[in-house]
């Protein structure tokens, strides 16, 4: 079996979410021996296009891999959420007369999309996701779909009816998963490191959260340190140091560093979570994007502003020893449709 992955750019060109997912089916389809091979629909030119004429390429395209794709083909199109990618999978499935298998990664669910769009930014800010909604409702049974996580695939159940729907979990970036480099938290935590996309709506709230938080009365820092990691400008919070890109992704979790992820409300599973765990760092996450890692000693979720403040204080009085190296990465089968011949 040759499995052919299809991405709208190069990887490398792409948003770190979109690479990310790329590395966990990388990684998940060379661990089942599978073979496989990638192609991005955009060259690196058009790749720096705007995003309507990315559309438009990937749509005159259309025909072109229909062409160069087997009529027999297993095919997975990494679209995360993107409309137009989701139209080249159906596109794809039809053309060869339902022959092709053909998976789309949904990655996070719709239904949970368009409700954290909607808690932010309105109907305009979730329209795109809305549309994803119904044109993969309207698919039937044309389709594979896969998911980041349970939670998601759950979320989108009534949208997949009598639909094979399946997870592909995510994983470590590759320089984080010898965590045994980075050593463990050994003793008090001296600062608190959040990495974001500080443009993104899904963080506007928490990173509110984390203002009030910090600079409540009731929270005795002492000398503990607030860096700020990633694009756009963060909102100003005392005391805080605003680092912008770290030159290495192990940067964001040197020393006695505990992790704040300002996603609220969310879809998926942020990857920051998973990293955290892998590089054995204590994380303060929302339980509503915590990804099935509530258990995790090294965990610490929050429903409120109350249950931040608490949680940054314990963390301030706790003293940490060394248990162990925690894992994050969970297996995800290779679905049967998939496998078959």
């Amino acid at each position: 079996m040759k499995v052919f992955m299809l991405t709208e750019m190069p990887p490398e060109l792409a948003p770190p979410g979109v690479r990310r997912r790329y590395e966990h089916f990388s990684d998940w389809l060379a661990g089942h021996g599978i073979d496989w091979s990638h192609e991005a629909i955009l060259t690196p030119d058009e790749a720096s296009s705007s995003k309507i004429t990315r559309v438009k390429i990937v749509l005159k395209k259309l025909h072109h891999l229909d062409r160069t794709l087997p009529r027999e083909a297993v095919v997975l199109v990494l679209g995360l959420g993107a409309v137009h990618m989701l139209f080249l999978a159906v596109y794809l499935r039809f053309a060869s007369g339902l022959r092709r298998r053909v998976a789309y990664d949904t990655c996070d669910s719709w239904l949970l999309q368009v409700k954290a769009r909607l808690r932010t930014g309105g109907l305009p800010l979730a329209l795109p996701a809305v549309a994803g909604l119904v044109l993969q409702t309207l698919l039937g049974r044309s389709l594979f779909v896969s998911y980041i996580s349970v939670r998601d695939q759950q979320a989108d159940r009534w949208v997949n009816f009598h639909r094979s729907a399946f997870v592909v979990s995510p994983v470590a970036p590759r320089e984080l998963q010898d965590a045994e480099s980075l050593g463990a938290v050994i003793g008090r935590i001296k600062r608190v490191s959040v990495s974001a996309d500080y443009e993104a709506f899904h963080n506007h709230e928490g990173m509110k959260f984390l203002r009030d938080a910090w600079e409540s009365p009731n929270l005795e820092r002492g000398d503990l340190e607030l860096h700020l990691y990633g694009k756009g400008e963060p909102i100003r919070i005392a005391d805080s140091i605003f680092v912008g890109w770290a030159d290495d992704i192990s940067e964001i979790y040197q020393g006695n560093t505990a992790v704040y992820i300002p996603n609220m409300h969310g879809s998926g599973v942020p990857n920051k979570l998973i990293d955290a765990i892998s590089a054995r760092r204590p994380v303060i996450v929302h339980r509503s994007v915590s990804g099935g890692f509530e258990n995790n000693s090294l965990v610490f979720v929050f429903d409120n502003e109350a249950q931040l403040l608490a949680n940054l204080r314990r963390l301030v009085d706790l003293d940490f020893v060394d248990e162990g190296t925690a894992s994050s990465k969970a297996v995800s089968e290779i679905p049967l449709w998939m496998a078959k011949n």
